[in-house]
């Protein structure tokens, strides 16, 4: 079996790729780019290329390596497998739910993500109330 972690979030995807390939597991991780909040206006506006430019590398090296599941973590990331038809399971860690889920732009694809994923999980157990009405 083979597994693709998406976004490392706070050394949890590490964690788990590091067991997952303790078992004997094929686990690999995708980082795209993050943390522009803080980067220059034109950085900022290049963003939506950027995330389609990852969204097909994504899907090339799914499509190359094979790989069984794609595991993604931070709900608007999952744009970059829904936009290529991707099936995934969903990891919420917090503020994806707590602060993204109510902002207008990512708001939409925060829910668009919820609601496309095989299976979410969440790191905390408040977080299940923002996914009930979602789910």
């Amino acid at each position: 079996m083979r597994v693709l972690h998406v976004n490392e979030c706070g050394s949890v995807t590490r964690d788990l790729v590091k067991g997952l390939r303790k078992v004997g597991i094929e686990a690999d991780i995708f980082q795209p780019t993050i943390g522009t909040y803080r980067s220059s206006r034109l950085k900022r506006s290049l963003l939506p290329l950027i995330r389609n430019w990852e969204a097909l590398k994504l899907y090339l090296l799914v499509k190359k390596r094979h790989y069984d599941v794609i595991h993604v973590h931070y709900a608007s990331l999952a744009y970059l497998t829904i936009v290529t038809g991707l099936p995934y399971f969903l990891h919420c860690h917090g503020s994806d739910l707590r602060r993204d889920l109510y902002r207008p732009m990512l708001g939409a694809i925060t829910r668009e993500a919820v609601r496309k994923a095989i299976y979410v999980f969440y790191v905390t157990p408040d977080l299940q109330r923002h996914l009930d009405v979602l789910r």
